[in-house]
């Protein structure tokens, strides 16, 4: 009954992010809506260290590297809060590591497989839950099966950084 409740959850948040009007001239795939709208809905379901906010009122920070899949779709999410917290966007570059330390939530978006790599060993000792299309060593993957937007969870990538992913979100993904 919970897991339904859940999937409830990410309709609702999927329908809200349609509903916003893309700018002008700007088309956004249903991909990548469910894909910004799993990113909501991953914050929701997943503790970081205490460590990682640096006071009560630090913003939670969703961060992009690479190819914006996601227009404006992720602005309306800066009204909205998550685990207490305003969220934060950061969209950064493929050489901005010590900002990507900050994130919480680090969409890597159609970087070069070298590029990931490294990104991702920069952040090896760091409490920041890395989501990527790429099987290249991030914690979450988006992949497509039968033309729905699924993901993996590498679990043992998340307690390496002590990131604990609660049991409902685990059930809705295929866990590596």
């Amino acid at each position: 009954m919970k897991v339904r409740w859940h999937w409830t959850a990410l309709a609702a948040v999927v329908c809200y992010i349609c509903s916003t009007s893309p700018s002008i001239g700007e088309e956004v795939s249903l991909e990548a809506k469910v894909k910004a709208a799993c990113l909501f809905n991953f914050a929701k379901f997943i503790q970081w260290p205490p460590s990682t906010f640096p006071d009560p009122s630090a913003p939670f920070r969703l961060c992009i590297v690479g190819v914006d899949p996601f227009g404006t779709l992720l602005e309306a999410l800066q009204s909205k809060e998550v685990q207490g917290r305003k969220i934060a966007l950061g969209k950064l570059g493929v050489s901005d590591v010590a900002k990507m330390k900050e994130c919480h939530i680090l969409y890597l978006s159609q970087l070069q497989p070298k590029q990931e790599e490294t990104i991702i060993a920069a952040l090896s000792s760091s409490p920041v839950l890395t989501v990527s299309d790429a099987p290249l060593g991030a914690i979450v993957r988006f992949f497509l099966e039968e033309e729905k937007v699924r993901f993996e969870i590498y679990l043992q990538r998340s307690r390496d950084l002590d990131i604990k992913i609660s049991a409902q979100l685990l059930r809705l993904a295929v866990v590596k």
